[in-house]
This record gives structure tokens, sequence and C-alpha cells, in this order.
């Protein structure tokens, strides 16, 4: 539409998302894109991005020195992003209705809008007959503010020729876009690696486990504000499967030691995995450069509630007078809830049968359905079915009880002083990574995580703030290496 309006020769590269194509853009590689504020403005803001226009009817709130397409001669060029939602052909009126009610309901409170403003987005939502007859090229004048009406073909006539009907803030605009691309045209070509210091475009995280889980939820707090303060959009990829999370690992290892791959896992995929899996298919010393320790939490020792046990010494007693019947599960062969599951085995020296999900949600819908009966879980999942009934905690795994079930004994306190292990989450570049770059992610989610108002929303989830120096870290994970590596042994776990 832009070329017809304006008769401009433009190649178009497409892309796989929005993404790359901001790190297109960002590395000199595109030179024009369209895009939505939720993920341009931050680049914007930065200096790095300069907007023309906007092509809306009106101005934008979060730009109001930018002018409208119309306000620089191109009244037709009107696409304004939007989100709605529908259901399959033949949904019932009531159930659609009872949706948008509940869509209002979702929409009204004033920090959800808030959020949204944060992203450059406007709530407008309607009812199902107004989204039925608008969207942003009908001619309908619903919430969305379409362009009018036109029965006016597009013209496509030279450049030359439409130059006499240009106003002159038309000409304007054109004056800049030309200038841009003649300016690129002319400038000698850059290294996108040194174009710009650290970071020059978007950041992936990687997540080495399934959606839902205590890793998931917990790295998407942690990841909202870190692209505010790096100046640069974080992409979040779950990468679930392996041992201990391994498939993301993996990724990550193989990934350029330039600080835009990075990892945000507990121990599963650095120790815990490698502990089990000889040939893991990365070294997880020389294939990762440690950046820091984030947050910690207990693991909680639950069990069914038809289970008639209620402490530690209970389950043992059960467990030895009904050899191999008791199933415990865990999120993954090679997590630190299995071999946590292997080192109850071992200093109990019961016969308990361990199941592993892929991932903590799986693990959870089985324990409440009694499918399994012994679960070890952060506060982060777990905590909502204590709560309701549907999982009875017996213990938590840390040295200390913790403010999250302040009620719970230790492992140490039911008798076993060596079940010891806390849930911990921590971010880790490829091998190689250089210091600068790793001592400025450090840097970066420190900062992401000083707010109150951050850490109260880890805390709601039995998270604390424990964040530290990649040395520390770096420190923590040979411990934990070796602590696990021995526990494999013990328990002849170790695979090829």
């Amino acid at each position: 539409m832009f070329k017809l309006e304006t008769g401009l020769n433009i190649l178009h590269v497409p892309y796989r998302g929005t993404a790359p194509v901001l790190a297109a853009i960002l590395a000199g590689e595109v030179q024009i894109i369209t895009d939505a504020s939720t993920t341009s403005l931050p680049h914007i803001q930065a200096g790095k991005l300069r907007p023309l226009a906007v092509p809306m009817a009106q101005r934008f709130s979060k730009l109001p020195d930018v002018p409208t397409t119309a306000e620089v001669g191109y009244p037709k060029l009107l696409a304004p992003f939007w989100l709605g939602v529908v259901a399959p052909a033949g949904t019932s009126p009531d159930i659609v209705n009872k949706l948008n009610a509940a869509f209002r309901d979702s929409m009204a409170p004033p920090e959800t809008r808030a959020r949204l403003a944060n992203l450059g987005a406007e709530i407008r939502i309607g009812t199902p007959a107004e989204f039925a007859g608008c969207s942003p090229t009908s001619s309908h004048s619903g919430p969305l503010s379409p362009r009018p009406p036109t029965s006016e073909s597009i013209e496509t006539q030279s450049t030359i020729s439409k130059a006499s009907k240009m106003t002159f803030a038309r000409m304007t605009f054109l004056a800049a876009l030309c200038a841009a691309l003649a300016l690129f045209a002319a400038s000698p070509a850059v290294s996108p690696a040194h174009a710009q210091a650290y970071p020059n475009r978007p950041i992936k995280v990687i997540i080495p486990f399934p959606p839902g889980g205590p890793t998931d939820g917990m790295a998407r707090i942690i990841s909202e504000r870190l692209g505010q303060v790096l100046g640069q959009s974080i992409v979040i990829e779950n990468r679930g499967g392996g041992a201990g999370g391994s498939i993301g690992a993996k990724v990550v290892a193989a990934a350029d030691p330039d600080g835009y791959t990075i990892m945000i896992t507990p121990g599963g995929s650095l120790t815990n995995g490698p502990a089990v899996h000889k040939n893991i298919g990365y070294d997880p010393v020389k294939s990762f450069t440690p950046v820091a320790l984030l947050i910690t939490a207990p693991l909680i020792l639950n069990v069914h509630p038809s289970l008639p046990v209620k402490t530690v010494a209970d389950l043992v007693a059960y467990a030895k007078a009904n050899p191999g019947k008791l199933i415990a599960g865990s999120q993954g062969v090679g997590t630190g809830p299995h071999l946590l599951v292997e080192l109850f085995k071992l200093e109990t020296g019961v016969n308990i049968v361990h199941v592993p999900y892929r991932g903590s949600a799986p693990a959870i819908t089985a324990l409440l359905a009694g499918e399994i009966q012994m679960f070890f879980d952060s506060p982060t999942t777990i905590l909502p079915h204590i709560q309701s009934g549907n999982a009875r905690p017996i213990a938590v795994t840390t040295p200390k009880r913790h403010w999250s079930v302040p009620d719970l004994p230790t492992m140490a306190e039911a008798g076993f002083p060596k079940i010891q292990s806390t849930f911990w989450l921590g971010v880790a570049a490829p091998g190689g990574t250089p210091p600068a770059i790793v001592e400025k992610l450090n840097a970066a989610f420190r900062e992401s995580l000083a707010p109150q108002e951050t850490r109260n929303r880890l805390k709601n989830l039995g998270a604390d703030v424990e964040i530290g120096t990649p040395a520390e870290f770096t420190k923590m994970l040979a411990e934990e290496l070796a602590l696990w590596t021995g526990v494999a042994k013990a328990a002849n776990l170790q695979m090829d």
C-alpha cells in the first residue's frame, strides 16, 4: 500500500516475526519497517529508530510529536494494529455475549489498562456486532476508528506526475524518507557487531522447560524489566525436553558468545542433568559462562491427601511397609526433584518407584489425580494446591523453615539432615562470552530485580531474590555439580 500510494520503488524483505525484523533494522540490514508500538517504542525512545508517521486517524499519545499519515498527505495509509477475539463459527450468541462480558471485565481494572498503556496499547473493547462490522480496512465507523469510505481508486501514476499534487507536508515526509535512504546508501558498510555498544538488537532468553511451571513463571517475571533496562526487546523462547532441560541448554551452548542468546534455568540443565548423563551434548562447565544466581525457593515434599501419612516418619514407615508401591513423580529425568527422590531413597532406605514427567504442570496433574503419591515442588506451582487441600505438604528441603510455609518442618527437623536442596534460578550465557558483556548482563538483571513490586511478585510465588556476582554463581555451580554427581553415582543413575 505504501508503494502504491507514494509511487516509490522499494524492495520488500519478509522476516519470520517482529524480533528478527527489529534486529535487521537495528543492524542496518533493512531501512524501513512498520511495527506496533508494543515492540518498537523502546527503540524509538532510546534513539535507535526514527519514527516518521503513525498510520492512525489521530496522533499516538506515546509519540505526540509524530504526525499521522493523513497529516503528511497520505490519508489512505491507515492501518492501526489491533487485537480481537473470535470463536468458531456457529458459537451460540449466549456464549459469545458471555465471553464478551468476561473480556470487558478482565480489561476493566486500571492496573491492566496501565500495563497495556505501557506497551503503547489502548483498550477499545466493543460489542460482537461492532467487531463483526469493523476492521481497520472496513467502512464501518466502529471503535477502531477505521478510515472513511472512499470510491477513489488507487492511483498508480509515476512519482513525477504525483509530485505536482503533493502538499508541503507530503513533500516533507518523502524528503525525510528519501534522505534517510540516501544517507544509508552513501555510508560505508559497518559491521553490526561493532555498530553500537552491546546490546544493539533483541536478546533471546531460552527457558529450557515448558510453559506453566515454576521456571517459566518466574523467568518471565524476571525478564519483564530486563528489556527496559537494556533498551532492547526480550524474546522468550521455551525449549523444554531432554535430561534436566538439556534441549534448551544445547541451543545456548551452540549459540554465538555475543550476549544475544542467554538462558534462565534451574539446576537441571547445568548440574543435575549432567550429573546423570555423561554425554548430555555439552560440557556443563566449558559450554557456559555463569552470569548470576537470581532467585531461590524451597522445595516442598508433598503427598496425595489419600495417603495415610502426615510426617516424613509416617511416609518412610508407609514406604517400608509397602515396598515398590509408592510412586514419586518429578519434572523429568535429571531434574533437581528427580535427584532429590534418589537422595531420599538413599537416606531412608525405602523402595520407591520414580516416574518422570515433562515439567511441573503434568506432574502436579498426576499428583492431584492420585497417579503419583509423592512429589517435590516449589511453592510457585504447588502452593495453591496445598491451600485448597488437594496436596498435603509434610516438609521443606531448605536448611531453615521457610516463610511461605512456616509451620512445615525442615527435613533436618524430621530426622534427615542430609536431604537438603534449594530450588534456584540463574542465568548463563554461552561459553566464551566476553567479561564486559557478562558484567553488563549481571548489572541489568540486578537492576531488573531491584523494584519492590518485582520482588513482591516473586515473593507471592514463594521465591526470594538472591542475585550475586558471576564468580559466586560459578562457585555454586561447581559445588552443586559435585554434589549431584555423587548422588547419581551412588544411586547407579549415570547413563552414557
